[in-house]
């Protein structure tokens, strides 16, 4: 949930999480590294939306990210380009991912 967020701003962040998982390879316990995708499927609430209709949408729009080959970010009725490698007007440039070891 991001309260207050514009879609355009819900999209850069939903592909900035989208980029840094796919960037990073899970190291295992025994040194492999598995490489891992993430599909995120994101609304922005409708005024009088009620939760159950919210989430039923987020679900489409989850569904529509792994049905156009995972590792995608479908903002529901937002084009992709609107947000893709791209800062919300006038937001400060968003600070990397620290690597899981460095939290």
């Amino acid at each position: 949930m991001l309260p207050g967020a514009d879609p355009c701003q819900i999209g850069t962040i939903a592909e900035r999480l989208r980029t840094g998982v796919a960037e990073r390879p899970f190291e295992l316990p025994d040194g492999a590294a598995l490489e891992v995708t993430v599909s995120v499927g994101a609304v922005v609430a409708l005024p009088d939306e009620d939760a159950d209709a919210l989430l039923m949408r987020a679900d489409r729009a989850l569904y529509a990210a792994k049905h156009a080959g995972r590792n995608q970010v479908v903002l529901d009725g937002i084009d992709p380009a609107a947000f893709a490698d791209t800062e919300p007007s006038g937001a400060p440039a968003l600070p990397p991912f620290p690597a899981l070891g460095e939290r």
